[in-house]
């Protein structure tokens, strides 16, 4: 499958012409070029429908594929049912003339009405947009609909595997897994970064009242660590706290008279 230009991609609707009619299953390519769900899911209700209905309710899409059959654009789990309940059939829009940007823009507007996809799959997505067609951010924000703000924080999510396997899980929100992967970021480029001149004069001064806090920090706050980068004055350097839970913030902060008074010392 050809990747999608990284500048100024089709962004016109798909067109619309298309043969409407029945194809046996059996006619239907393996390739999964535009399956983008990446959860779970689960076939019994499109199966009940179709048994008790006498049939397929939706259509799917389809375009000619370079093996002689006809590969899906969307339609994956209509299928699957259909195939579970021995139909031989599928009733499909036959698009004969479709580029990869058209299809893929055809198979994000088929779902923007139902708007079924989860958080892990919507950043998921972003992704393998990103990395497999080589789209920008501004181009998958088109292409699925949302600006280009929440498609730079979806993949700020699938940046951090253990944050984007709790979101996949459902243990937390999109927000939280957010927030989670921006402070793991920020605390990646703050161990890379390289000391700069002042750090590298000051760091042998800091060293023993950056041990004491640790260990102040550590008897009082179990989980809690600190990172301390010095700033113009040694006696104003910048501070940053890990693992602070917000319901021992007052206490934190009452405590913190006492733990951070080595760096207070004129």
């Amino acid at each position: 499958m050809e990747k999608g230009k990284t500048k100024n991609p089709k962004v016109s609707a798909p067109p619309s012409a298309f043969e409407f009619r029945e194809i046996p299953l059996a006619e239907l390519s393996e390739s999964r070029d535009f399956a983008f769900r990446k959860g779970p899911f689960f076939l019994e209700g499109l199966r009940d429908s179709i048994r008790h209905s006498g049939g397929q309710k939706m259509e799917i899409a389809v375009r000619p594929g370079k093996d002689g059959k006809y590969q899906i654009i969307y339609g994956f789990r209509r299928v699957e049912a259909l195939s579970k309940e021995g139909k031989p059939a599928v009733l499909a829009k036959i698009y004969p003339k479709l580029s990869d940007d058209e299809a893929l823009r055809l198979r994000f507007a088929e779902n923007a009405g139902r708007q079924d996809y989860t958080p892990y799959e919507i950043v998921m997505i972003c992704q393998e947009l990103k990395d497999r067609f080589k789209y920008s951010d501004e181009e998958i924000g088109r292409m699925i609909g949302r600006n280009r703000v929440s498609v730079n924080r979806y993949l700020s999510v699938a940046r951090v595997p253990r944050v984007l396997k709790r979101l996949e899980a459902g243990e937390i929100g999109f927000k939280e897994a957010y927030e989670l992967a921006t402070r793991a970021e920020e605390f990646e480029k703050m161990k890379s970064a390289p000391p700069d001149e002042t750090v590298k004069k000051t760091a042998p001064d800091l060293k023993p009242k950056l041990d004491q806090v640790r260990k102040a920090l550590k008897e009082s706050f179990p989980g809690v660590s600190v990172s301390i980068r010095a700033g113009a004055k040694r006696s104003e350097p910048a501070l940053n706290i890990y693992g602070l839970n917000l319901k021992h913030l007052k206490a934190f902060l009452e405590a913190g008279k006492n733990i951070f008074q080595p760096f207070m010392e004129e």
